[in-house]
């Protein structure tokens, strides 16, 4: 059975999802749009619980459209716009909009004091859940855009 490896590459307005054969060659790839809620103020919003559903339709399109099993993924690299996304203790989500909208909790980079982060090529040091205390984390740029 071939192998595949999935590359999910979360943007703005859509996500998107390719697959790779082990040398590198595309085998397929989706994409998914994603709504924009654009309120007063250049703030943008969107639903965390969108992105993700978007991410796993365009994964199936993806594997649909190379005819492979769920089996024969290997790996999986996922790429996303850096945006700040607001959850409770239990990982609901909480709403940044002033429309009281409870599935908009995420706020894009474009919303003031957001832009200058957004980009960043820089080395940050971070402490969360995924890295060590410390520990630098480096932005990978824009080396793979599955756009097609």
């Amino acid at each position: 059975m071939r192998q595949a490896f999935v590359g999910i590459d979360v943007g703005t307005s859509s996500a998107r999802a390719g697959l790779f054969d082990e040398n590198g060659n595309l085998l397929a790839t989706a994409r998914h749009p994603i709504t924009l809620w654009h309120e007063a103020g250049s703030v943008v919003e969107q639903s965390s619980a969108e992105i993700w559903a978007a991410c796993a339709t365009a994964v199936r399109a993806a594997m649909a459209e190379a005819a492979l099993p769920a089996s024969a993924v290997k790996g999986v690299g996922f790429d996303a716009t850096c945006s700040l996304v607001v959850v409770d203790a239990a990982g609901h989500p909480l709403t940044v909009s002033s429309s009281g909208d409870p599935l908009r909790n995420v706020i894009e980079p474009t919303a003031p004091g957001m832009a200058d982060f957004h980009r960043s090529k820089r080395k940050v040091h971070v402490t969360d859940a995924n890295t060590r205390p410390g520990k630098p984390r480096y932005d990978a740029g824009d080396g793979i855009d599955l756009r097609a």
